[in-house]
């Protein structure tokens, strides 16, 4: 597969050029599973456990969030709607507006 490197950020094509990886408003599911959850005061929530996509639209409906436990024993999961996510950078994680206690 082939590297490259655009002006907003790095991303992978793969043998037919298509990008497979990430691109300036793209991003590969497999990236997002595993990112890190934050609520508006910076406390850590959970993280990002998968994306489920609409088979009509092919629009992402929500992310499940897991949260809790330790090494995958105890976790539990919450559906959280995708337009509630915004990704924070200087966090490199998603952050919602919910609270600590809800989880």
């Amino acid at each position: 597969m082939a590297s490259y490197t655009s002006t907003s950020t790095d991303f992978t094509a793969g043998p037919s050029g298509v990008v497979i990886s990430e691109s300036g408003h793209l991003i590969a599911a497999s990236k997002v599973n595993g990112t890190h959850v934050y609520n508006r005061t910076g406390d850590h929530l959970g993280s990002v456990y998968d994306v489920m996509i609409d088979k009509i639209t092919g629009r992402v409906a929500y992310a499940v969030m897991s949260f809790g436990g330790f090494l995958g024993i105890g976790e539990s999961y919450h559906p959280l709607p995708w337009k509630m996510l915004t990704y924070d950078t200087s966090l490199a994680g998603y952050v919602v507006d919910i609270d600590k206690t809800a989880c």
